[in-house]
Protein backbone atom coordinates (compact mmCIF):
# COMPACT_ATOMS: atom_id res chain seq x y z
CA UNK A 1 0.00 0.00 0.00
CA UNK A 2 3.15 2.52 0.51
CA UNK A 3 4.34 1.77 -2.57
CA UNK A 4 1.26 2.07 -4.68
CA UNK A 5 0.90 5.83 -3.91
CA UNK A 6 5.10 6.17 -5.47
CA UNK A 7 4.37 4.00 -8.34
CA UNK A 8 1.43 5.84 -9.43
CA UNK A 9 2.66 9.10 -9.55
CA UNK A 10 5.46 7.55 -11.75
CA UNK A 11 3.24 6.43 -14.19
CA UNK A 12 1.54 9.95 -14.12
CA UNK A 13 4.78 11.39 -14.83
CA UNK A 14 5.91 9.31 -17.25
CA UNK A 15 2.36 9.82 -19.33
CA UNK A 16 3.44 13.77 -19.26
CA UNK A 17 6.61 12.72 -21.14
CA UNK A 18 6.04 13.18 -24.52
CA UNK A 19 9.49 12.60 -25.89
CA UNK A 20 9.72 10.25 -29.15
CA UNK A 21 11.41 6.74 -27.89
CA UNK A 22 13.54 7.26 -30.64
CA UNK A 23 16.80 9.48 -29.85
CA UNK A 24 17.28 10.33 -33.42
CA UNK A 25 13.45 11.63 -33.81
CA UNK A 26 14.16 13.32 -30.29
CA UNK A 27 17.33 14.95 -31.95
CA UNK A 28 15.98 16.49 -34.59
CA UNK A 29 12.91 17.99 -33.10
CA UNK A 30 14.99 19.47 -30.66
CA UNK A 31 17.24 21.17 -33.42
CA UNK A 32 14.11 22.00 -35.09
CA UNK A 33 12.41 23.77 -31.86
CA UNK A 34 15.78 25.59 -31.42
CA UNK A 35 15.33 27.33 -34.88
CA UNK A 36 11.82 28.92 -33.84
CA UNK A 37 13.32 29.67 -30.11
CA UNK A 38 15.90 32.49 -30.96
CA UNK A 39 13.61 35.05 -32.38
CA UNK A 40 10.58 35.13 -28.90
CA UNK A 41 13.39 34.99 -26.53
CA UNK A 42 15.73 38.16 -28.48
CA UNK A 43 11.88 40.34 -28.50
CA UNK A 44 11.19 39.23 -24.78
CA UNK A 45 14.70 40.38 -23.54
CA UNK A 46 14.64 43.63 -25.83
CA UNK A 47 11.32 44.58 -23.87
CA UNK A 48 12.41 43.03 -20.86
CA UNK A 49 16.30 45.32 -20.37
CA UNK A 50 15.29 48.95 -21.15
CA UNK A 51 12.36 48.52 -18.58
CA UNK A 52 14.83 46.61 -16.25
CA UNK A 53 17.14 49.06 -16.57
CA UNK A 54 14.35 52.17 -16.09
CA UNK A 55 13.10 50.77 -12.71
CA UNK A 56 16.09 49.75 -11.43
CA UNK A 57 18.81 52.80 -11.94
CA UNK A 58 15.37 54.86 -11.18
CA UNK A 59 15.88 53.13 -7.97
CA UNK A 60 18.98 53.93 -7.44
CA UNK A 61 19.31 57.24 -8.58
CA UNK A 62 16.79 57.97 -5.96
CA UNK A 63 18.41 56.49 -3.01
CA UNK A 64 21.70 57.74 -3.90
CA UNK A 65 20.47 61.06 -3.40
CA UNK A 66 18.18 60.94 -0.78
CA UNK A 67 19.57 63.43 2.55
CA UNK A 68 18.23 60.75 5.45
CA UNK A 69 19.74 57.58 4.36
CA UNK A 70 21.88 57.52 1.22
CA UNK A 71 22.77 54.37 0.03
CA UNK A 72 26.13 52.72 -0.51
CA UNK A 73 27.32 49.82 -1.02
CA UNK A 74 27.37 47.53 1.90
CA UNK A 75 27.39 43.85 2.70
CA UNK A 76 24.80 44.36 5.30
CA UNK A 77 22.72 46.81 3.17
CA UNK A 78 19.85 45.46 1.82
CA UNK A 79 19.78 47.89 -1.05
CA UNK A 80 22.97 46.42 -2.18
CA UNK A 81 21.13 42.91 -1.97
CA UNK A 82 18.69 44.54 -4.22
CA UNK A 83 20.69 46.09 -6.93
CA UNK A 84 23.10 42.94 -7.17
CA UNK A 85 20.30 40.92 -8.29
CA UNK A 86 18.89 43.45 -10.12
CA UNK A 87 21.70 43.10 -12.21
CA UNK A 88 22.59 39.86 -12.65
CA UNK A 89 19.12 39.52 -14.27
CA UNK A 90 19.88 42.45 -16.80
CA UNK A 91 23.34 41.10 -17.29
CA UNK A 92 21.86 37.68 -18.20
CA UNK A 93 18.86 38.86 -19.91
CA UNK A 94 21.71 41.19 -22.16
CA UNK A 95 24.03 38.10 -22.44
CA UNK A 96 20.94 36.41 -23.94
CA UNK A 97 20.08 39.25 -26.25
CA UNK A 98 23.45 39.12 -28.01
CA UNK A 99 23.63 35.53 -28.56
CA UNK A 100 20.12 35.85 -30.43
CA UNK A 101 21.10 38.65 -32.48
CA UNK A 102 24.40 37.17 -33.62
CA UNK A 103 22.54 33.72 -34.40
CA UNK A 104 20.07 35.96 -36.54
CA UNK A 105 22.31 38.09 -38.13
CA UNK A 106 25.56 36.06 -38.99
CA UNK A 107 23.90 32.67 -38.66
CA UNK A 108 26.86 31.64 -35.67
CA UNK A 109 26.13 29.93 -32.73
CA UNK A 110 23.90 27.18 -34.53
CA UNK A 111 25.40 24.22 -32.20
CA UNK A 112 24.00 25.97 -29.09
CA UNK A 113 21.03 24.67 -27.31
CA UNK A 114 18.89 27.96 -27.65
CA UNK A 115 15.91 25.83 -25.64
CA UNK A 116 18.00 25.16 -22.69
CA UNK A 117 19.81 28.55 -23.12
CA UNK A 118 15.72 30.06 -22.65
CA UNK A 119 14.87 27.85 -19.80
CA UNK A 120 17.65 29.13 -17.68
CA UNK A 121 17.94 32.51 -18.85
CA UNK A 122 13.43 32.37 -17.92
CA UNK A 123 14.00 30.12 -14.74
CA UNK A 124 16.68 32.41 -12.98
CA UNK A 125 14.75 35.47 -13.72
CA UNK A 126 11.56 34.10 -11.96
CA UNK A 127 13.55 32.55 -9.22
CA UNK A 128 15.05 35.64 -8.77
CA UNK A 129 12.20 38.16 -8.81
CA UNK A 130 11.28 37.94 -5.14
CA UNK A 131 15.04 39.43 -4.57
CA UNK A 132 14.09 42.43 -6.09
CA UNK A 133 11.09 43.66 -4.38
CA UNK A 134 11.16 46.03 -2.27
CA UNK A 135 9.37 44.55 0.24
CA UNK A 136 10.73 41.36 0.64
CA UNK A 137 14.46 42.31 0.71
CA UNK A 138 13.71 44.50 3.58
CA UNK A 139 11.81 41.97 5.28
CA UNK A 140 14.40 39.44 4.23
CA UNK A 141 17.22 41.08 6.66
CA UNK A 142 14.45 42.38 9.50
CA UNK A 143 14.05 45.92 8.63
CA UNK A 144 10.40 47.64 7.84
CA UNK A 145 10.16 48.09 3.81
CA UNK A 146 8.64 51.85 4.89
CA UNK A 147 11.35 52.94 6.52
CA UNK A 148 14.01 51.61 4.31
CA UNK A 149 13.08 52.92 0.92
CA UNK A 150 12.46 56.30 0.13
CA UNK A 151 9.53 55.17 -2.35
CA UNK A 152 6.31 53.68 -1.85
CA UNK A 153 6.94 49.65 -1.79
CA UNK A 154 3.00 49.27 -1.37
CA UNK A 155 2.03 46.36 -3.43
CA UNK A 156 5.70 45.08 -4.78
CA UNK A 157 4.89 41.27 -4.27
CA UNK A 158 1.68 41.54 -5.74
CA UNK A 159 3.73 43.06 -8.78
CA UNK A 160 5.87 40.08 -8.48
CA UNK A 161 3.76 38.00 -8.73
CA UNK A 162 2.35 39.05 -11.81
CA UNK A 163 5.76 39.20 -13.45
CA UNK A 164 6.23 35.35 -12.57
CA UNK A 165 2.80 34.82 -14.53
CA UNK A 166 3.86 37.18 -17.35
CA UNK A 167 7.15 35.41 -18.08
CA UNK A 168 5.57 31.63 -17.54
CA UNK A 169 2.59 32.66 -19.86
CA UNK A 170 5.56 33.99 -22.06
CA UNK A 171 7.04 30.21 -22.35
CA UNK A 172 4.23 28.70 -22.39
CA UNK A 173 2.77 30.33 -25.32
CA UNK A 174 5.53 32.22 -27.29
CA UNK A 175 8.10 30.54 -26.36
CA UNK A 176 8.62 27.17 -28.25
CA UNK A 177 10.00 25.00 -25.29
CA UNK A 178 9.34 21.11 -24.78
CA UNK A 179 7.55 20.15 -22.02
CA UNK A 180 10.84 18.09 -20.59
CA UNK A 181 12.26 21.72 -20.49
CA UNK A 182 9.45 24.18 -19.97
CA UNK A 183 9.30 22.65 -16.65
CA UNK A 184 12.35 24.20 -14.99
CA UNK A 185 10.50 27.98 -15.78
CA UNK A 186 7.52 27.52 -13.14
CA UNK A 187 8.94 25.27 -10.71
CA UNK A 188 11.96 28.39 -10.17
CA UNK A 189 9.00 30.55 -9.92
CA UNK A 190 7.16 28.00 -7.79
CA UNK A 191 10.34 27.88 -5.36
CA UNK A 192 11.11 31.18 -4.50
CA UNK A 193 7.41 32.26 -3.69
CA UNK A 194 7.52 29.35 -1.55
CA UNK A 195 10.78 30.04 -0.18
CA UNK A 196 9.31 33.84 0.68
CA UNK A 197 5.99 32.57 1.97
CA UNK A 198 7.87 29.98 4.58
CA UNK A 199 10.43 32.62 6.03
CA UNK A 200 8.38 35.80 5.04
CA UNK A 201 4.42 36.20 6.76
CA UNK A 202 4.00 39.63 6.29
CA UNK A 203 2.81 40.78 3.25
CA UNK A 204 2.35 44.05 1.62
CA UNK A 205 -1.05 43.82 0.27
CA UNK A 206 -4.24 41.72 1.84
CA UNK A 207 -4.46 39.26 -1.33
CA UNK A 208 -0.94 38.13 -1.81
CA UNK A 209 -2.36 34.55 -0.38
CA UNK A 210 -5.08 34.49 -2.83
CA UNK A 211 -2.54 35.80 -6.04
CA UNK A 212 -0.20 33.02 -5.23
CA UNK A 213 -2.82 30.50 -5.01
CA UNK A 214 -4.03 32.06 -8.58
CA UNK A 215 -0.48 31.55 -10.27
CA UNK A 216 -0.27 28.53 -9.29
CA UNK A 217 -3.32 27.58 -10.75
CA UNK A 218 -2.23 28.81 -13.93
CA UNK A 219 1.04 27.67 -14.44
CA UNK A 220 -0.61 24.18 -14.19
CA UNK A 221 -3.30 25.00 -16.70
CA UNK A 222 -0.55 26.77 -18.79
CA UNK A 223 2.14 23.40 -18.96
CA UNK A 224 -0.36 21.51 -19.51
CA UNK A 225 -1.68 23.48 -22.86
CA UNK A 226 1.72 24.06 -23.66
CA UNK A 227 1.90 20.25 -23.61
CA UNK A 228 -1.16 19.44 -25.54
CA UNK A 229 0.33 21.78 -28.28
CA UNK A 230 3.56 20.41 -28.15
CA UNK A 231 1.90 16.70 -28.73
CA UNK A 232 0.33 18.38 -32.04
CA UNK A 233 3.64 19.88 -32.90
CA UNK A 234 5.19 16.36 -33.17
CA UNK A 235 2.49 14.61 -34.75
CA UNK A 236 2.71 17.29 -37.47
CA UNK A 237 6.58 17.09 -37.36
CA UNK A 238 6.40 13.67 -37.32
CA UNK A 239 3.79 13.26 -40.27
CA UNK A 240 5.56 16.19 -42.65
CA UNK A 241 9.50 14.23 -41.79
CA UNK A 242 7.96 10.75 -42.78
CA UNK A 243 6.86 12.89 -46.09
CA UNK A 244 10.10 14.44 -46.81
CA UNK A 245 12.18 11.24 -46.48
CA UNK A 246 9.37 9.17 -47.90
CA UNK A 247 10.14 11.39 -51.26
CA UNK A 248 13.53 11.48 -50.91
CA UNK A 249 13.79 7.92 -51.18
CA UNK A 250 11.83 8.16 -54.22
CA UNK A 251 13.84 10.29 -55.50
CA UNK A 252 17.07 8.35 -53.82
CA UNK A 253 15.27 4.98 -56.35
CA UNK A 254 14.35 6.88 -59.24
CA UNK A 255 17.89 7.92 -59.42
CA UNK A 256 19.61 4.56 -58.93
CA UNK A 257 16.93 3.26 -61.48
CA UNK A 258 18.10 5.70 -64.03
CA UNK A 259 21.42 5.02 -63.38
CA UNK A 260 20.52 1.46 -63.43
CA UNK A 261 18.88 1.98 -66.86
CA UNK A 262 22.16 4.05 -67.97
CA UNK A 263 24.65 1.14 -67.02
CA UNK A 264 22.42 -1.56 -68.29
CA UNK A 265 22.29 0.26 -71.41
CA UNK A 266 25.67 0.22 -72.50
CA UNK A 267 25.50 -3.64 -70.86
CA UNK A 268 22.96 -4.98 -73.40
CA UNK A 269 20.56 -4.23 -76.14
CA UNK A 270 17.63 -3.07 -74.22
CA UNK A 271 16.23 -2.32 -71.25
CA UNK A 272 12.92 -3.53 -70.47
CA UNK A 273 10.29 -2.04 -67.77
CA UNK A 274 7.38 -4.97 -66.97
CA UNK A 275 4.59 -4.88 -65.14
CA UNK A 276 3.06 -6.96 -62.15
CA UNK A 277 1.49 -9.07 -65.27
CA UNK A 278 5.12 -9.59 -66.69
CA UNK A 279 4.04 -6.69 -70.04
CA UNK A 280 6.13 -4.02 -71.40
CA UNK A 281 5.29 -0.92 -70.02
CA UNK A 282 7.65 1.28 -72.01
CA UNK A 283 6.69 2.52 -75.70
CA UNK A 284 10.37 3.17 -76.79
CA UNK A 285 11.71 2.20 -80.20
CA UNK A 286 15.27 1.05 -79.26
CA UNK A 287 12.64 -1.56 -77.53
CA UNK A 288 10.73 -1.90 -80.86
CA UNK A 289 13.95 -2.18 -83.13
CA UNK A 290 14.71 -5.24 -80.71
CA UNK A 291 11.87 -7.28 -81.37
CA UNK A 292 11.17 -5.80 -84.71
CA UNK A 293 7.68 -4.44 -84.43
CA UNK A 294 5.58 -2.88 -81.42
CA UNK A 295 6.00 -4.73 -78.18
CA UNK A 296 4.31 -2.63 -75.42
CA UNK A 297 1.79 -4.37 -73.52
CA UNK A 298 2.80 -7.35 -74.74
CA UNK A 299 3.65 -9.73 -72.07
CA UNK A 300 7.54 -10.66 -72.15
CA UNK A 301 7.60 -14.09 -70.81
CA UNK A 302 5.44 -15.32 -73.88
CA UNK A 303 8.13 -14.30 -76.19
CA UNK A 304 10.44 -17.25 -74.04
CA UNK A 305 11.22 -20.47 -75.50
CA UNK A 306 8.68 -22.62 -73.19
CA UNK A 307 11.28 -24.25 -71.14
CA UNK A 308 12.80 -20.98 -70.27
CA UNK A 309 9.37 -19.45 -68.38
CA UNK A 310 9.55 -21.31 -64.81
CA UNK A 311 13.53 -20.42 -64.81
CA UNK A 312 12.79 -16.39 -65.52
CA UNK A 313 9.57 -16.44 -63.04
CA UNK A 314 12.33 -18.00 -60.52
CA UNK A 315 14.79 -15.16 -61.10
CA UNK A 316 12.19 -12.63 -60.74
CA UNK A 317 10.87 -14.06 -57.58
CA UNK A 318 14.84 -13.77 -55.89
CA UNK A 319 15.11 -10.66 -57.50
CA UNK A 320 12.23 -9.74 -55.60
CA UNK A 321 13.00 -11.36 -52.44
CA UNK A 322 16.48 -10.22 -51.96
CA UNK A 323 16.39 -6.41 -53.46
CA UNK A 324 20.14 -7.74 -55.68
CA UNK A 325 20.51 -7.82 -59.55
CA UNK A 326 19.35 -11.68 -60.74
CA UNK A 327 21.09 -12.89 -63.76
CA UNK A 328 19.52 -15.86 -66.02
CA UNK A 329 19.80 -16.97 -70.23
CA UNK A 330 16.56 -17.67 -71.70
CA UNK A 331 15.91 -17.93 -75.72
CA UNK A 332 13.86 -15.59 -77.13
CA UNK A 333 11.45 -16.61 -80.13
CA UNK A 334 11.00 -13.81 -82.19
CA UNK A 335 9.26 -13.51 -85.40
CA UNK A 336 12.43 -13.17 -87.40
CA UNK A 337 15.29 -15.08 -85.51
CA UNK A 338 15.59 -17.05 -82.30
CA UNK A 339 18.06 -14.88 -80.11
CA UNK A 340 19.92 -16.64 -76.75
CA UNK A 341 20.36 -13.66 -74.40
CA UNK A 342 21.17 -13.43 -70.95
CA UNK A 343 18.94 -11.30 -68.34
CA UNK A 344 19.58 -9.14 -66.06
CA UNK A 345 16.80 -8.84 -63.36
CA UNK A 346 16.33 -6.08 -60.64
CA UNK A 347 13.25 -5.52 -58.57
CA UNK A 348 12.21 -1.81 -58.62
CA UNK A 349 9.95 -2.02 -55.59
CA UNK A 350 7.97 0.40 -57.33
CA UNK A 351 4.13 -0.10 -58.35
CA UNK A 352 4.06 0.79 -61.72
CA UNK A 353 6.98 -1.01 -62.99
CA UNK A 354 8.02 -3.28 -60.57
CA UNK A 355 10.82 -5.12 -62.52
CA UNK A 356 13.07 -3.92 -64.36
CA UNK A 357 15.19 -6.54 -67.31
CA UNK A 358 18.12 -5.55 -69.24
CA UNK A 359 18.63 -8.22 -72.24
CA UNK A 360 21.77 -9.35 -73.73
CA UNK A 361 22.02 -11.16 -76.62
CA UNK A 362 24.35 -14.07 -76.55
CA UNK A 363 23.76 -15.58 -79.89
CA UNK A 364 21.91 -15.12 -82.68
CA UNK A 365 20.17 -17.68 -84.99
CA UNK A 366 18.26 -16.33 -87.98
CA UNK A 367 14.86 -17.67 -89.07
CA UNK A 368 15.54 -17.61 -92.98
CA UNK A 369 12.14 -17.81 -94.18
CA UNK A 370 11.16 -14.88 -92.87
CA UNK A 371 14.03 -12.70 -92.29
CA UNK A 372 13.02 -10.03 -95.53
CA UNK A 373 10.33 -8.75 -97.10
CA UNK A 374 11.16 -9.53 -100.18
CA UNK A 375 12.31 -13.08 -101.86
CA UNK A 376 15.14 -15.31 -102.10
CA UNK A 377 15.41 -14.91 -105.71
CA UNK A 378 15.87 -11.08 -105.27
CA UNK A 379 18.47 -11.48 -102.73
CA UNK A 380 20.76 -13.81 -104.62
CA UNK A 381 20.46 -11.13 -107.77
CA UNK A 382 21.89 -8.34 -105.40
CA UNK A 383 24.14 -10.84 -102.75
CA UNK A 384 27.55 -11.68 -103.14
CA UNK A 385 29.53 -15.45 -102.77
CA UNK A 386 30.57 -15.54 -99.39
CA UNK A 387 34.25 -15.02 -99.00
CA UNK A 388 36.00 -15.32 -95.71
CA UNK A 389 39.02 -14.00 -96.81
CA UNK A 390 39.89 -11.07 -94.02
CA UNK A 391 42.17 -9.59 -96.53
CA UNK A 392 39.27 -8.55 -99.77
CA UNK A 393 37.64 -6.34 -96.57
CA UNK A 394 39.91 -3.65 -97.10
CA UNK A 395 38.22 -3.41 -100.39
CA UNK A 396 34.92 -3.43 -98.85
CA UNK A 397 32.92 -0.92 -97.51
CA UNK A 398 31.35 -1.14 -93.89
CA UNK A 399 27.61 -2.19 -93.66
CA UNK A 400 25.94 -1.64 -90.19
CA UNK A 401 24.18 -4.79 -90.00
CA UNK A 402 23.82 -6.04 -86.48
CA UNK A 403 21.65 -8.51 -85.03
CA UNK A 404 19.04 -6.40 -84.30
CA UNK A 405 19.21 -4.14 -87.41
CA UNK A 406 19.84 -6.61 -90.37
CA UNK A 407 16.73 -7.46 -91.46
CA UNK A 408 15.51 -3.80 -91.84
CA UNK A 409 18.94 -2.31 -93.48
CA UNK A 410 18.89 -5.87 -95.99
CA UNK A 411 14.93 -4.89 -96.78
CA UNK A 412 16.06 -1.37 -97.99
CA UNK A 413 19.12 -2.38 -99.78
CA UNK A 414 16.75 -4.72 -101.59
CA UNK A 415 14.27 -1.95 -101.85
CA UNK A 416 16.56 0.47 -103.52
CA UNK A 417 17.71 -2.55 -106.22
CA UNK A 418 14.12 -3.11 -107.02
CA UNK A 419 12.75 -2.04 -110.29
CA UNK A 420 9.81 -2.19 -108.79
CA UNK A 421 10.82 0.64 -106.22
CA UNK A 422 9.57 4.09 -107.51
CA UNK A 423 12.30 6.30 -108.61
CA UNK A 424 11.55 9.37 -106.59
CA UNK A 425 11.66 7.38 -103.21
CA UNK A 426 15.30 5.90 -104.77
CA UNK A 427 15.89 9.82 -105.10
CA UNK A 428 15.46 10.94 -102.09
CA UNK A 429 17.42 8.16 -100.48
CA UNK A 430 20.05 9.27 -102.47
CA UNK A 431 19.76 12.15 -101.51
CA UNK A 432 19.95 11.92 -97.82
CA UNK A 433 23.21 9.67 -98.53
CA UNK A 434 24.56 12.82 -100.12
CA UNK A 435 23.29 15.14 -97.19
CA UNK A 436 25.21 12.95 -94.52
CA UNK A 437 28.08 12.65 -96.58
CA UNK A 438 28.68 16.39 -96.90
CA UNK A 439 27.41 17.39 -93.42
CA UNK A 440 29.81 14.45 -91.96
CA UNK A 441 27.16 12.68 -90.18
CA UNK A 442 27.36 9.82 -92.42
CA UNK A 443 30.55 8.27 -92.44
CA UNK A 444 32.19 7.98 -96.14
CA UNK A 445 33.71 4.43 -97.05
CA UNK A 446 36.80 6.44 -98.09
CA UNK A 447 37.86 7.66 -94.71
CA UNK A 448 38.02 4.38 -93.15
CA UNK A 449 41.17 2.23 -93.36
CA UNK A 450 40.26 -1.17 -92.41
CA UNK A 451 42.98 -3.09 -90.34
CA UNK A 452 42.19 -6.72 -91.24
CA UNK A 453 44.84 -8.87 -89.22
CA UNK A 454 42.71 -7.01 -85.74
CA UNK A 455 40.06 -9.25 -85.26
CA UNK A 456 38.23 -8.64 -82.36
CA UNK A 457 34.97 -11.05 -82.46
CA UNK A 458 33.21 -12.76 -84.82
CA UNK A 459 29.01 -12.91 -85.33
CA UNK A 460 26.49 -14.44 -87.01
CA UNK A 461 26.14 -11.65 -89.53
CA UNK A 462 29.43 -9.66 -89.22
CA UNK A 463 33.16 -9.79 -88.40
CA UNK A 464 34.34 -6.89 -85.83
CA UNK A 465 37.82 -6.02 -86.81
CA UNK A 466 39.88 -2.57 -86.30
CA UNK A 467 40.17 0.19 -88.49
CA UNK A 468 41.24 4.30 -88.84
CA UNK A 469 38.89 6.88 -89.28
CA UNK A 470 40.72 9.62 -89.97
CA UNK A 471 43.79 8.24 -88.63
CA UNK A 472 41.97 7.35 -85.31
CA UNK A 473 42.03 4.05 -83.79
CA UNK A 474 38.08 2.58 -83.90
CA UNK A 475 36.99 -0.81 -85.08
CA UNK A 476 34.35 -1.58 -87.89
CA UNK A 477 31.77 -4.21 -88.04
CA UNK A 478 31.64 -5.51 -91.74
CA UNK A 479 29.39 -8.27 -93.27
CA UNK A 480 29.69 -11.59 -93.92
CA UNK A 481 28.09 -11.15 -97.61
CA UNK A 482 28.73 -7.39 -98.20
CA UNK A 483 26.14 -5.81 -100.35
CA UNK A 484 27.24 -4.89 -103.86
CA UNK A 485 26.18 -1.51 -104.90
CA UNK A 486 26.69 1.80 -106.14
CA UNK A 487 28.34 4.25 -103.37
CA UNK A 488 25.07 6.60 -102.94
CA UNK A 489 22.76 3.21 -102.72
CA UNK A 490 25.38 1.74 -100.58
CA UNK A 491 25.92 4.78 -98.23
CA UNK A 492 21.84 5.18 -98.14
CA UNK A 493 21.77 1.47 -97.11
CA UNK A 494 24.17 2.23 -94.10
Amino acid sequence: MCLALPRRLLKLLRSLDTRFECPAYEDEFRKSTDKQTVVPLALFTMIAIPAGFAHGFGNYFSEIHRSDAPFEFAFNDPRTFYFCAGMSILALALFVCIACLVRLTTGRLSAWRWELLAALCMGYGSFMLPFISCWHVALLFGQAPDSMWLRDTQGADLNEVILKIVAVTMCCLHIPMRACVLWVVPVAAIMSTTFITAFISESATSFYSQAVVFMLFLFVGGIQGARRNEIHARETWLAETKVARAENELKENAGVLVAFRSVAGTLCEVVLMLDQSLCITQSDLRVDAFFGKKVSGDRFSDKMAEGDRQRFHGALHAATETLGIQSVPVTLELDFATLKVQLIIVATCTQSSPYLVGVHSVEHLPKLESCCIVDDKQRAETTAPEDDDLSEFTQRRSLATTTRTGKVFADVSHLLSSPSMPAELRKQFEDMANIGESEHWLVSADDVELIPQKVFGKGGFGIVVGALLRGHPVVAKLPRRPTRLDSSKYMAAL
